[in-house]
């Protein structure tokens, strides 16, 4: 996905991650904006990145939200570093943003073992046949 010229990869980065953290408490734009004196269109424009957040800002988010100010930047790569944990954290920011991502999760931890592995098994059958039908639509 390329990112418009005036947005920071960090910005995004810490918008995601804002939503990511605000979605798994359930609260909404607005409860969030009205506990840091905000409107909910200003927490939106936090979370896609449009608009940076202050360090006094994502400090009151943090504690609005429960959680230490370096949650925000977990996962975020570094140039140059190659450190496999900090790209899984970005994967699992990255799902977690996704709309249903903090569902799916939830309800994967519901799971017994075995529909954990019949899900995966779901997921990895899905997403081979529709790479074998972008394969076949190309040829």
């Amino acid at each position: 996905m390329a990112l418009p010229e005036d947005i920071h990869p960090v910005d995004l980065h810490v918008g995601k991650a804002i939503r990511t953290r605000r979605k798994l408490r359930g609260v909404s734009q607005e409860q969030l904006g009205d506990a840091l004196g905000l409107t909910f269109q200003q927490v939106q424009k936090y979370e896609r990145g449009a608009n940076r957040v202050s360090a006094s800002k994502l400090f009151d988010i943090a504690n609005a939200l429960d959680v230490d100010i370096a949650y925000f930047f977990q996962g975020l790569a570094i140039e140059g570093d190659t450190l496999g944990a900090a790209n899984d954290a970005g994967e699992i920011l990255a799902l977690l943003s996704q709309k249903g991502g903090v569902e799916l999760s939830r309800l994967y931890l519901e799971m017994t073992p075995d529909q954990q592995v019949g899900l995966l098994n779901i997921a990895r059958a899905i997403v081979k046949s529709t790479a074998h039908d972008d394969q076949a639509q190309a040829a």
